[in-house]
Formats: C-alpha cells, sequence, structure tokens
C-alpha cells in the first residue's frame, strides 16, 4: 500500500516588520487579537507563530530568532507568554534564553486576581483597541512552572529551580506544582519535585476559583488528586511521605477512575479497613469514616472503574450483588442509574467481564441513555453499544455482541444516523475497521447522516485524517467518485491526492491536474485542515488501484427500511433536521483546525447577532 500524507502546510503571511495584517470584516479578527493587540495580530497568531519559528529546526537558530522578538516583546505579561509557549512544547534552549534575561517567570497571583475582580465588578475600565498602550499587567492564568510540572517537562523545571524559583509557590487556583503535576499524571516530575523538597501535603486552598472548577477537590492533597487521576505507583510513594494519610476523598477519588482496584487495595489496607491480600472486612471505631467513604463510593465506581474495585466496594454494602446471587432481591433503584452507565463504559474500555455482569443483573436502560427507542425484548440497548464499541476500538466487546447479543454491524440507528464503519474510522481506530471490512463485510457505499447519499466513511477519513482507515479503505474499494486516467493508468511514481467536496463525492486526482485546488487549500490560512490527503503511488499499487470502486448511483444506494430522504433534492422536509448532512467528530475538527506553529483554532472577535 501506499504513503499517504497530510495536506501541504498551509501559507500563512510572513512577518514584515513597521506591517499590520488587516482582516475584514470584523467578524473575521480573531478574539486573540481583541484581547491584547500588542501581542496577537488579527489572524491570533503570537510573535513566535508570525515569525514562523517554531518551523526553525536548529535551536540556536530559534535562540536568535527569539532574541529578536524580546528586542520588541519587553513587557513582561508578554515574555511569560512567550515563555509559557516555550514551556509547553519543551524547548530547554529557549526556556534557559527567557530565564537568563532575569524575568519574572511567575505571575503576581493575589494582586493579579485582586484586578481581575475589580475588573469584573466594573471598578476598572478595560483598555480599548484606541488605546496606545497597554498597562503591563500580571495574567494569573499564565503560570509556566505550573506548565512545566503539567507537561512533565522535568529538565524545564529544574532550570527553574536552580534559578531560584519555589517549589511550592501557587497557581491561580492554588496549586503547587506537585499538585499540577499529579493533576497531568506526570510520575516523574512528581518524583522529581518531591526530591527537591516539595510539601507532600500541602492542599489546594480551596479559593473561589478552585471551588468553582474543581469542586470536591478544591482542597484537595496530591495522594487525593493522584487517588482520583490513577497513578497506583505514586500513591503507593505518597503513602511513605511522613504526615500523608487516607482521607474518604482518597477512597471516592479511587473509586472515581477507569482502573481503581489496586489503588483501592493500597488505601484502603493503608487504613486498616481490609486484611492485607484479603476481601474481609476489618470493622473498628477508627475506620468507620472510610468504611462509610468506601460504602458511599460505590455509585462513584460502578460507572466508570473496573468490575474488581466494584465488587471490591460492593462487598462493604451489598455482598449479595457482588457474588451475583440477588435472588428475589432487586438492585436498589439509586443503583440502576450507574449500572446503566457502567454497561456503556464497559464497553468503551472493552471490558466484557463487567459488562456480562452488569447484563446478568436485568436492569432496563433508562429512556435517555439512547436517542432511539430499545428494542423490544432488550434490557440494554445492544445496536447502540455496539456503535460504541466500534467508536472506541473496543474489538472484544463488538464480537461479544455481534455473536452473543445479536448486534448487527451493517444497521444505521436513526437518529444519529451513522455507521458503525464510519464511527470507528472517525477516531481512525483501525483494528475496528479491520474487523468490520474483512470479518463483518460492511458495505463501504452507504451513506452517512440525513441523506441516504451522504458521506461514506472514506469521505469521512480523509476529512478527520484517519490515515490508517484510509489505507484500509482504499484496499477493499474505497470507494471514490473520479480517478484519473494517470492513476488507472500508472506504470512509475506518481503523487496524487483524495479531495473531498461538499456534495459527498471523492476524487482520486494525480496532483499536477488537482494544483489549483491545492493552492486554493493553501491559501485558506484560516482553515489548516484542507480538504484532502496526498499520496506517494508507484507501479506496485496498479493492484489495488484496479479493485477501487465507483460509487453506486443515488438511487442504488437506499435500502430496505432506510427511511431517511435520498439527496438535497428530496430533502424538503423537516422530518431529519435533527440529523446533520456530515456527521462529524467536532473534537477532532478543533483539533486539525489548529496549526500551533503557525495559526491558532480561529474564534471571531464578534459574532454577529
Amino acid at each position: 500500500m501506499p504513503e499517504i500524507l497530510p495536506p501541504y502546510q498551509i501559507d500563512t503571511p510572513d512577518y514584515v516588520p513597521g506591517m499590520a495584517i488587516m482582516m475584514e470584516p470584523l467578524s473575521a479578527k480573531h478574539r486573540l487579537w481583541m484581547d491584547d493587540y500588542e501581542y496577537y495580530d488579527q489572524l491570533g497568531r503570537d510573535p513566535l507563530q508570525e515569525r514562523k519559528i517554531w518551523g526553525i529546526t536548529d535551536p540556536k537558530e530559534r535562540v536568535e530568532k527569539l532574541k529578536e522578538v524580546l528586542e520588541k516583546y519587553t513587557k513582561q505579561m508578554h515574555r511569560r507568554l512567550i515563555l509559557d509557549k516555550a514551556v509547553g512544547r519543551g524547548d530547554e534552549n529557549m526556556v534557559r534564553c527567557l530565564v537568563e534575561t532575569g524575568m519574572k517567570v511567575h505571575p503576581d497571583i493575589a494582586k493579579a486576581l485582586e484586578e481581575e475582580a475589580k475588573k469584573e465588578e466594573g471598578g476598572e475600565e478595560d483598555k480599548g483597541i484606541n488605546d496606545l498602550d497597554l498597562p503591563d499587567k500580571d495574567d494569573s492564568s499564565v503560570a509556566p512552572v505550573h506548565k512545566a510540572a503539567l507537561t512533565g517537562h522535568v529538565n524545564i523545571l529544574k532550570i527553574f529551580l536552580d534559578n531560584g524559583i519555589d517549589v511550592d509557590l501557587r497557581d491561580e487556583f492554588g496549586r503547587t506544582p506537585l499538585l499540577v503535576a499529579a493533576y497531568g499524571d506526570q510520575p516523574e516530575a512528581m518524583e522529581f519535585l518531591l526530591r527537591h523538597g516539595a510539601d507532600p501535603t500541602a492542599r489546594i486552598d480551596g479559593n473561589d476559583l478552585a471551588k468553582e472548577y474543581l469542586n470536591e477537590f478544591a482542597y484537595a492533597d496530591a495522594l487525593e488528586v493522584t487517588a482520583r487521576i490513577g497513578n497506583a505507583k505514586m500513591v503507593e510513594l505518597l503513602l511513605q511521605k511522613p504526615g500523608v494519610k487516607v482521607t474518604p476523598l482518597s477512597i471516592t477519588a479511587a473509586a472515581g477512575n477507569n482502573n481503581g482496584y489496586k489503588i483501592l487495595r493500597l488505601l484502603l489496607e493503608y487504613a486498616g479497613c481490609l486484611a492485607p491480600g484479603q476481601d474481609e472486612l476489618i470493622v473498628a471505631e477508627s475506620n468507620a469514616h472510610l468504611r462509610q467513604a468506601a460504602m458511599t463510593a460505590i455509585p462513584i465506581a460502578i460507572p466508570i472503574n473496573d468490575l474488581e474495585s466494584i465488587k471490591l466496594l460492593l462487598g462493604f454494602k451489598y455482598p449479595e450483588i457482588k457474588n451475583g446471587d440477588i435472588g428475589d432481591s432487586r438492585v436498589p433503584a439509586d443503583l440502576h442509574k450507574p449500572f446503566t452507565y457502567g454497561a456503556y463504559s464497559a464497553v468503551v474500555l472493552n471490558r466484557t467481564d463487567k459488562f456480562e455482569f452488569i447484563h446478568s443483573l436485568g436492569i432496563k436502560e433508562h429512556d435517555a441513555m439512547s436517542l432511539d427507542d430499545v428494542p423490544e425484548g432488550q434490557t440494554l440497548h445492544i445496536q447502540h453499544l455496539f456503535d460504541t464499541a466500534a467508536e472506541h476500538g473496543s474489538i472484544d466487546c463488538a464480537r461479544m455482541l455481534v455473536d452473543k447479543y445479536g448486534a448487527n454491524p451493517h444497521v444505521i440507528r436513526i437518529p444519529p444516523a451513522v455507521s458503525p464503519l464510519y464511527t470507528a474510522v472517525q477516531k481512525d481506530r483501525a483494528d475496528m475497521v479491520r474487523y468490520l471490512l474483512e470479518e463483518q463485510h460492511v458495505d463501504i457505499h452507504i451513506g452517512n447522516g440525513r441523506f441516504v447519499a451522504g458521506p461514506t466513511a472514506l469521505w469521512i477519513a480523509i476529512e478527520l485524517k484517519s490515515f490508517k482507515s484510509i489505507e484500509l479503505l482504499l484496499q477493499y474499494g474505497g470507494p471514490v467518485n473520479h480517478i484519473d486516467d494517470e492513476i488507472k493508468n500508472i506504470d512509475g511514481p506518481l503523487d496524487a491526492v483524495l479531495t473531498t467536496h461538499r456534495d459527498a463525492t471523492i476524487r482520486f486526482r494525480a496532483e499536477s491536474n488537482a494544483k489549483a485546488f491545492i493552492d486554493d487549500a493553501r491559501h485558506k490560512y484560516t482553515y489548516p485542515n484542507s480538504h484532502y490527503v496526498r499520496i506517494k503511488l508507484t507501479s506496485d499499487d496498479k493492484s489495488w488501484i484496479e479493485k477501487l470502486q465507483y460509487r453506486r448511483r443515488d438511487e442504488d444506494l437506499r435500502k430496505e427500511g432506510d427511511e431517511r430522504e435520498l439527496n438535497k433534492i428530496e430533502g424538503i422536509g423537516p422530518q431529519w433536521d435533527q440529523v446533520p448532512e456530515f456527521p462529524t467528530n467536532q473534537e477532532r475538527v478543533d483539533e486539525l483546525q489548529e496549526d500551533d506553529e503557525l495559526i491558532p483554532l480561529f474564534e471571531p472577535a464578534f459574532v454577529a447577532v
């Protein structure tokens, strides 16, 4: 099979000293420019993106370019933004260069929060685009030291500490770098910070911001955060530190991650609630509050955690459910929804044992769980669960649902009107795509979305740059709507492109024939995700090219029982307005719409009302 490559990088306007990019109308200007017109241009580019510094591969040359930028950007708030970006990309040379300028690495959090509160209360006017000079104010949200902890860049943390930064300084949420490293699941950073004197008992200080965004973790310590994130090694390390204690929150936190059995055992054994290596409960007055926490954690664990964890906790309150011996009794009503969510999460995480345990309880799925009705005779919506398995690449669960529970890989549920193949391709689940094509022989022509003749799986694979799925779909016939003669008659190396179009068609073209299309895409610099992929062909590819299929005619795509409109000509009624014409994974779209080297995701400064 050929090499499949992303589109050419977009051509953003070059930086010219003394000249500014002007975007019209107002809705074309980026929100970031409105926030700080001294630092960002109207495309939302920062100075590093403007000058295309991240495209420079030589570290020394990159630092020299940085020094040129620093000559213009002398304000501490701007230099901290540059430092924060360098930290996020792990560029030690740039970080060292910035720190050596003597800049103020960490903002004055208390002062910044006070100024922001005044602004919200209307006590201070915002500077507008007509003001000549913006004040050099600290931004509490830009904390490079904590960014290094979050991203696990230990060498950059060392640069900061070697330059006198306090190992326990706080960010706007009141977190130390150790707490942030715990949130980021960065064990090496946590170990480094602990070796350099970080306080293992430090707690988030519970300020208003922490209460608003961190909820029950607004006062959490590193053990509680690490238990929630699910890093058993770090839980074990923290339990060895003086002053660290098991709390009710640490137990409920461990129940809320998706692989918490080892952590729950560590905590419950350390706290004296469980006999080491056994499920035997130890009842004592001293551990009553922790045993109560274990019972409270049951509905937290059921939706997300593994079966071992769920059974361990059920033993504290519902031993009959734990043993699968519910007899004539019923599962308590307050556990019905958690168990339903647990069935779906079991499929997401490919846990057949958990799914079968929950299914055996006979709990009926609540109405809001699926967009369409649960079929008669089913307690859980098996087809919805199969779609979930396809989305997350859960092969074992997919096979189980087909072989044991009657799921049909060829069915499109309406809504959401997407096939399992289309769903799997959106996340580039190559093993699932291969299973559907090789073992289930699903129809590659089937349309998705509002219309029967809507986009195919290959169409969305190209749009979302699902490269492994593209290769598999080409191997199994595509399909495409057009193939250039140069490709059909290939007898040597050839650069080609697969292009997608708003009529849901796909064209397989020699790159030389698609030059106008490619050039147009490269000049759409606010849209980095161009509508094509590149393919490097050789004469060895002729065999699969000859097997490519042309997309069937619209009239031939309709199948019995499919009530969707055929195409836009038929699409005159409101009956399917709730189903999009081009279903997509918006998270992936946003990811592709941002090129960190060149341009941010577009956010308009002004939105028409």
